[in-house]
């Protein structure tokens, strides 16, 4: 027995293996002996190919007599063997592949205005996580990591993504990390909603989101964030600068925002909507297709 990773028989990946010996009667498989050695280190390291093959890592002899196992030319039989003992090797996990997490699910995804909340489980490997990775993957364009955690975090909260009845469909999914590995991704989960211009954990700041979906017919989302408390405006005007729709006129805490914008009364054309907080002010375009 010996490890690499050239993926030829019959060599072993690191992970943990029952070896059991069968006799074959009849077409029937009956367990004569068993046991199970644990490759589950990275500082393993892989057989080494020489003119003569390999060096294997262990030897084992089976005695058909006595139905048993022996390690090679003894008589002492092993049970649960543990791979850095019989090597001289240390016991390190941190580079091992993890699992992915399990039960991923955003409970809140359609709670309008409101961030996604996303939680999981931890995967069954406990001792093979240093950490998680959470990506998201905005209507047009890949998956992005937005967030690395520590290992002992099961929830995240984006608070740069704003739930919404109509926007643009955002899809997350989260790994686990060991050491520089990363899992396979769980299932990911789309919601429908707005991404803002806040990166990383930087505060907070005035911004006016561009409208989605545009064009649009007949409804649209607007976001936007403010880093203080504020009265808060947002009209739509047409080209002529008329008021066709006020869809804010309150004050706000500081935070992140979406409304939606129902132009079913209104014609086909091109609108500007304006939002005013405090002394920021900002407008763009939208256009409406029927």
């Amino acid at each position: 027995m010996c490890f690499s990773r050239d993926l030829l028989e019959p060599y072993l990946g690191l992970g943990k293996y029952q070896i059991t010996v069968y006799e074959i009667v009849g077409g029937i498989y009956y367990p004569k002996a068993t046991m199970t050695v644990d490759y589950r280190t990275s500082h393993l390291p892989e057989a080494v190919w020489g003119g003569t093959g390999v060096s294997p890592d262990l030897y084992f002899d089976y005695d058909d007599l006595t139905d048993k196992l022996y390690y090679a030319n003894t008589t002492v039989q092993p049970v649960d063997v543990r791979i850095w003992d019989k090597q001289g090797i240390n016991l390190i996990e941190t580079e091992l592949e993890p699992l992915p997490p399990s039960n991923f699910s955003i409970p809140n995804k359609n709670q309008f205005q409101s961030n996604p909340q996303l939680v999981w489980d931890h995967s069954i490997a406990e001792n093979y996580r240093t950490g998680y990775a959470v990506y998201r993957r905005e209507a047009i364009g890949s998956y992005q990591k937005i967030a690395t955690l520590s290992k002992n975090t099961t929830s995240y909260t984006d608070q740069n993504t704003v739930i919404s009845e109509a926007g643009e469909n955002i899809r997350y999914y989260v790994k686990t990390i060991n050491g520089n590995r990363e899992s396979d991704p769980s299932p990911s989960i789309q919601i429908v909603g707005g991404v803002l211009n806040k990166i990383g954990n930087q505060p907070l700041t005035y911004y006016l989101n561009q409208n989605y979906p545009n064009p649009f017919n007949p409804t649209t989302t607007i976001a936007y964030s403010i880093p203080d408390d504020e009265h808060v405006t947002l009209k739509v005007y047409n080209t002529l600068g008329e008021e066709v729709a006020e869809l804010v006129n309150e004050i706000k805490s500081a935070g992140i925002y979406s409304t939606n914008f129902n132009a079913e009364n209104l014609p086909s054309g091109i609108y500007i909507y304006r939002i005013t907080a405090g002394k920021y002010t900002d407008s763009k375009k939208l256009l409406l297709v029927k």
